[in-house]
């Protein structure tokens, strides 16, 4: 029998161009906007002052947690695929060819979302970043990059220290630093979890369609987050455009062993679940 788990969530519906907010104990969501008017929204954020912060092909914009109301956009750049609020009030953008530069670059924007620097290095494709560190205000120590068939670790300067790699990666979607040191991954086209030693060497993958019932239809491995007891929630995105949610389960739950534990799909409120992250 599955358990009953009560997650707070906010989403990107890619597939229904919406910013969603839901609970995995409800049928139905807490509130839905349209978000037409901010093409490939991708990442998210919780932001101080009840607020979070999504990153699209232009800039980014601020909505209001409680109802989705959106609060603030920066629409003036192009190649956007992912920003953060980062100490001081600094936003970074990362993407391709971003402000002039050429390649996979990261922005910074002052508080006053003024041009405050810009790194880049060879590459022509990237979807999330990650960053390693400072958060307390402090240079960050790095990033994780999603590079399509590979994951890419850098040092602050986005100068490349070592990748991660598994049979498999086809748009992977995001990375992110456990604890412990290993590295998460979401191996997007490939469907499933891959879990990496600090060196890169792969330590084990889990969520593969082999592993997964039937009902859950294993597409797209998007955001994944991780829940206070270490599990972990990914969505499951089934494609471009609407009606595509009566295709298997579009929010996926793991043990943190990565065994699966439950599914949820809103197949009448969200076509394509892609964006994720978690509400305490």
């Amino acid at each position: 029998m599955e358990a009953d788990y009560h997650q707070e969530f906010i989403g990107i519906d890619e597939g229904g161009k919406q910013l969603l907010r839901g609970n995995t104990s409800s049928p139905t969501l807490r509130w839905r906007v349209d978000i037409s008017g901010f093409p490939r929204t991708r990442s998210l954020q919780i932001i101080p002052g009840g607020l979070g912060l999504a990153g699209f092909e232009g800039g980014f914009f601020e909505f209001d947690l409680l109802n989705g109301e959106i609060i603030r956009s920066f629409i003036n750049r192009r190649g956007v695929s992912w920003a953060h609020r980062a100490a001081g009030g600094r936003t970074l953008l990362g993407g391709i060819n971003l402000a002039g530069g050429r390649g996979i670059c990261l922005e910074q924007l002052d508080a006053s979302l003024n041009h405050a620097g810009l790194t880049c290095m060879r590459g022509g494709y990237v979807r999330l970043f990650t960053m390693l560190g400072g958060e307390n205000g402090s240079k960050p120590d790095g990033f994780l990059l999603a590079a399509n068939r590979r994951i890419l670790e850098t040092d602050s300067d986005m100068q490349e220290i070592r990748e991660y790699r598994a049979r498999g990666f086809r748009h992977a979607w995001m990375a992110r630093k456990l604890d412990d040191g290993d590295v998460l991954v979401s191996a997007g086209y490939g469907a499933f979890m891959a879990r990496f030693a600090p060196d890169g060497a792969l330590v084990t993958r889990f969520g593969d369609k082999k592993q997964m019932p039937a009902n859950t239809r294993p597409f797209f491995y998007a955001s994944f987050d991780i829940a206070s007891d270490a599990s972990v929630y990914v969505a499951n995105w089934q494609g471009h455009g609407q009606s595509h949610g009566h295709k298997g389960r579009q929010l996926l739950h793991f043990a943190a062993d990565g065994a699966y534990l439950q599914g949820w799909s809103w197949p009448a409120e969200i076509s394509s679940l892609q964006g994720l992250i978690l509400l305490s």
